[in-house]
C-alpha cells in the first residue's frame, strides 16, 4: 500500500524494489516503477433550465463533487441567495444585468477544500404574451394566443392571463389591466377597460353582441411577473367563431 500527499497538479513517478525469498533461501530483488495523477478539484456547477440564471424567480441548479457525499458538499452565491432542496440548489438573483459566482466547497479528509467557482450571467425575466384560458371538449384546460374562438369560450374564460412562451421557463404573471378594442359598423374603434384581469360589464356586452366572424383586440395589456417587474406585452387578435 502505497500512501502519498498529493500536491500541484502533475505527473509524479513512483521507483522501487520488493525483495523477497526465493526457494532456496537466496534473496531476490524485483525493480517496479509507476506513476500517478494529481488533478485540481473539480466540482460540476449547472443549472438545470438554461445557461444564465433569471432575476426574482427560483432557478434549479445541479452542483455535484465527484467522490464527495452531497451532504459533504457546500455552495454560496454572490448577488442573490443559494439554498439546498433535496438533491438541487436553488438560487435566486438579485440584480440583473450583473454577473453571480458560485462557490463550492467539500468537505474532505477533515478539511474543507474549495472545489470551484462558476461565473453565471443574470438577466431579468422575459416578456410574457397574453392569452385566454379556455376548455376543449376533453375538459383540458388550453391557452389561447390568437385566432378563432368560440364565443362560450371567450366568455367562461372571465378574462386574460399571461404567461411566458417558452418550454424551459414556467412562469406566471399577474396581469393588472388590459384593453378590448371593438369596432363598429362605421369602422369606428371602441375601446373597453377592464377590470383587472376580468372582463368588465361593459366588455362582456360588447363580446355577447358580435356576430360570428366579428373580431376584437386585447391590447394594453399591463402584466407583472415574479421580479415585480411591469411590462405592457404584445396585443393579440380574437375572431369570434
Amino acid at each position: 500500500l502505497f500512501t502519498a500527499t498529493a500536491g500541484a497538479p502533475g505527473t509524479y513517478p513512483v521507483k522501487g524494489y520488493i525483495e523477497m525469498k526465493g526457494n532456496d533461501g537466496t534473496k531476490i530483488r524485483r525493480d517496479f516503477e509507476s506513476e500517478y495523477f494529481v488533478t485540481e478539484p473539480m466540482a460540476s456547477v449547472a443549472p438545470t433550465m438554461m445557461n444564465v440564471l433569471y432575476a426574482g424567480i427560483d432557478n434549479p441548479i445541479s452542483i455535484a463533487v465527484p467522490g464527495v457525499a452531497q451532504q459533504n458538499v457546500s455552495a454560496t452565491i454572490t448577488n442573490g441567495t443559494l439554498t439546498r432542496r433535496g438533491n438541487l440548489w436553488i438560487a435566486r438573483p438579485a440584480k440583473v444585468g450583473s454577473e453571480a459566482v458560485i462557490s463550492v466547497t467539500a468537505q474532505s479528509g477533515g478539511r474543507t477544500v474549495q472545489m470551484a467557482k462558476t461565473t453565471l450571467r443574470v438577466r431579468a425575466l422575459p416578456d410574457p404574451l397574453p392569452y385566454i384560458e379556455y376548455r376543449d371538449a376533453q375538459g383540458n384546460a388550453k391557452r389561447f394566443k390568437g385566432g378563432r374562438l368560440g364565443k362560450r369560450e371567450i366568455l367562461a374564460a372571465g378574462g386574460i392571463k399571461a404567461a411566458l412562451d417558452d418550454d424551459l421557463l414556467d412562469v406566471n404573471y399577474t396581469v393588472l389591466k388590459f384593453q378590448l378594442v371593438f369596432y363598429d359598423s362605421m369602422g369606428n374603434s371602441i375601446p373597453e377597460v377592464s377590470d383587472g384581469a376580468s372582463f368588465s360589464e361593459r366588455q362582456k356586452r360588447q363580446i355577447q353582441n358580435l356576430a360570428r366572424g366579428k373580431r376584437f383586440y386585447v391590447t394594453e395589456v399591463i402584466a407583472r411577473g415574479p421580479d415585480g417587474i411591469e411590462r405592457r406585452i404584445p396585443a393579440i387578435e380574437v375572431i369570434v367563431n
